[in-house]
Parts: C-alpha cells; sequence; structure tokens
C-alpha cells in the first residue's frame, strides 16, 4: 500500500554469556578442571552461553623480544563488553568490569576468593 510503514524488524535478543576467567598465579582453583564441566553444563541446561577464557594472566598477552610482555586492551574489552556474567577470582583484571553493560543487560560479576582470604575493602560500601 502506498503510505504504509514497513514492518517492524525485530531484532533478536542478544544471547546471554557466562564467562569464566580464572588465574594461575594468586587465587588458582586446584579443581578448575571439573569446575569448568559442571558450570558449563549448568550454563548450557540453563539455555546460555559458556566460554572459558582461561587464566587472566594469558589474556591479550604478548611476549616482548628480551623477556617482557604487554597486554592488548583489546581482548580484555570484548571479552568482558560481550558478558552477561563474569565469573572470577579476585584480582585486579575485574577492573574491566566497568566495560560490562549494565543491568538488566548483564548480570555482573561473582567473584570467588580463595580460603581464609579477608579484606574490609568493601565492607563500606
Amino acid at each position: 500500500l502506498a503510505g504504509s510503514s514497513p514492518p517492524a524488524v525485530v531484532l533478536p535478543r542478544p544471547r546471554r554469556r557466562v564467562v569464566l576467567l580464572t588465574r594461575r598465579t594468586q587465587s588458582r582453583w586446584t579443581n578448575r578442571p571439573e569446575a569448568v564441566r559442571e558450570l558449563r553444563a549448568i550454563a548450557t541446561g540453563a539455555g546460555v552461553g559458556f566460554v572459558d577464557a582461561g587464566d587472566a594472566e594469558a589474556l591479550g598477552r604478548t611476549n616482548l623480544p628480551g623477556g617482557g610482555a604487554c597486554y592488548a586492551a583489546r581482548p580484555q574489552l570484548e571479552l568482558w563488553r560481550d558478558a552477561w556474567l563474569v565469573i572470577s577470582v579476585v584480582g585486579a583484571h575485574e577492573s574491566n568490569l566497568l566495560f560490562m553493560p549494565s543491568w538488566p543487560q548483564a548480570a555482573g560479576l561473582l567473584e570467588s576468593t580463595n580460603c581464609g582470604f579477608f579484606t574490609d575493602s568493601y565492607s563500606v560500601l
């Protein structure tokens, strides 16, 4: 019909994605392989994606001549930007939380601390 509007385009809702990001230094999970299997099964059963992003120390790392290393921002930004929920151990890499979408597009961060870990850092929040 002349003058009629085209039908509205309905875009698919982005798939929710759970990201696991651990560390191989501090707060290392001794049962990581089992945890990955369990978390993957839970996410799959709930109909959401699951990404095992490995260890934070390797994410975006480029080895430099002479034994040094630098870290590219893009892999970190993309990982957190596209996550619905990040499961991670405590660490400075969690500052990438700033790149996550806000609620309701993302659930947030589920932080794991090692046994005996104690800090007053967040008690005032």
